[in-house]
């Protein structure tokens, strides 16, 4: 199967840029160096998992939505949702129970 790249929401394109966890109260940190890109008509997230992968996972999204974009592919994690949220005013992304608040802000 060949993914085709497809033009990326202006909304999505002003998220880019890197992320941490905003909500991670006392659990162990799992997710690491998380970024949302936009390379060659893709939407990327990536991220590293330190302690369990030497390594970063590079996921293609596709945005179904101004607020919504879906992993692309086929497996395990492929077809969850990304979610743009307001938290308190502030805009975050939300996956898999993680609240991802973008650096620099």
């Amino acid at each position: 199967m060949h993914v085709r790249p497809a033009p990326v929401p202006a909304q999505w394109l002003e998220r880019a840029g890197e992320y941490e966890i905003a909500n991670l109260g006392d659990d162990a940190v799992l997710l690491e160096k998380v970024t949302l890109r936009a390379e060659g008509g893709f939407l990327f997230v990536d991220y590293s998992i330190p302690l369990l992968f030497p390594g970063t996972l590079n996921f293609a999204v596709a945005p179904v939505s101004g607020d919504e974009a879906v992993i692309r592919g086929f497996g395990r994690g492929m077809g969850e949702t990304v979610r743009a949220v307001s938290v308190n005013g502030e805009g975050m992304l939300s996956y898999s129970g993680y609240l991802l608040r973008k650096k620099g802000k």
